[in-house]
């Protein structure tokens, strides 16, 4: 049995006006293992190739978690990097 264990996932987006649809869709489909989510716009007055941070808490087996990231990773203009918290 894989254990479940609780994580964060920190996203930077570096166009959030241009690749939010596809980040929101991948969020909402893997909504699940998602427990909390915090958006920060860096450039809040910024128009347009605004940066914008997203943090998640997850909670998911490692290869859930892991196999967020990945795909979070695929999307264009997306890096993430994920944080495993074993809960013991």
């Amino acid at each position: 049995m894989n254990k479940t264990i609780l994580g964060t996932v920190s996203i930077l987006i570096k166009d959030r006006h241009n690749q939010s649809a596809g980040l929101n869709e991948l969020l909402t489909k893997e909504g699940g293992l998602i427990r909390a989510r915090m958006g920060v716009n860096i450039e809040p007055k910024c128009s347009s190739d605004c940066l914008a941070v997203i943090s998640l808490v997850v909670e998911g087996t490692e290869s859930e978690i892991n196999e967020l990231t990945k795909k979070l990773n695929v999307l264009e203009g997306i890096k993430a990097l994920n944080n495993l918290l074993v809960t013991e």
